[in-house]
């Protein structure tokens, strides 16, 4: 990437920090009221997306052999969770689960 700064920069600056815009904002609209740290709540969760993809494009397999879906509903529920835990810290009720399953209880 040395050869191409200038790219490397539009892209941080571009796609990667809309992303973590648009995530922190979703985070503090759901998160209502809390006083939690949402842009590194974003950073963590942007992140684990970013690893997911890289690690599966590096080695030609995903991380610990879990599926894209799996992949995706553990990475909600633990949204979810980060949601509830703060919403329990402000006295509110935390989000119905709406019938879905949790991602532990998943089959392999």
């Amino acid at each position: 990437m040395d050869h191409f700064p200038d790219l490397l920069a539009e892209v941080a600056e571009g796609n990667l920090q809309r992303s973590y815009t648009a995530l922190t904002a979703w985070l503090r609209a759901n998160g209502e009221g809390s006083a939690a740290d949402w842009e590194a709540m974003a950073a963590v969760l942007a992140g684990a997306i970013a690893n997911y993809w890289t690690v599966t494009e590096v080695f030609a397999a995903p991380p610990a052999r879990v599926n894209e879906d799996r992949f995706v509903a553990a990475w909600v529920s633990l949204a979810r969770l980060a949601l509830d835990a703060h919403r329990t810290d402000t006295g509110e009720k935390p989000a119905p689960n709406h019938g879905r399953r949790s991602a532990r209880r998943r089959p392999r």
